[in-house]
């Protein structure tokens, strides 16, 4: 290892070759929250100064909204009350098809899955 592996005590750790470059393409991405379920309205008021906040209002369906707003973003779905698998199922649907990286849900019992993915081809989504 030689000189390479030689630090003074407190210099830290050199970055990985390439990195310089590297630096200046880097953005920080966060997920779209999208809130569903009977306290969907209150989380996303919570979070909305801060984070990028959708809602599904309860009861609603997915099919009565453009999801256009979510292309390029992964999105994080926070079930506030316990939504119907077939309501999850078709919003994850709607939203890969409008061309979301990821869907990933949080259950109402706190329990995280990414339920739907793109298959490396454009996002197709299967319903």
């Amino acid at each position: 290892m030689g000189n390479l592996s030689y630090r003074h005590r407190g210099q830290s750790r050199p970055r990985p070759p390439f990195s310089k470059m590297m630096a200046g393409h880097l953005k920080p991405r966060n997920d779209i929250f999208l809130f569903l379920g009977k306290n969907g309205w209150q989380k996303a008021n919570g979070l909305i100064k801060t984070e990028r906040v959708l809602v599904l209002p309860d009861g609603g369906s997915p099919e009565d909204y453009s999801w256009d707003i979510v292309k390029n973003f992964p999105v994080l779905l926070y079930d506030t009350s316990g939504a119907e698998p077939q309501t999850i199922r078709l919003l994850a649907y709607l939203l890969l098809k409008a061309g979301a990286e990821i869907v990933r849900l949080i259950s109402a019992d706190y329990v995280m899955t990414a339920i739907f993915g793109h298959d490396g081809g454009g996002g197709h989504a299967k319903q």
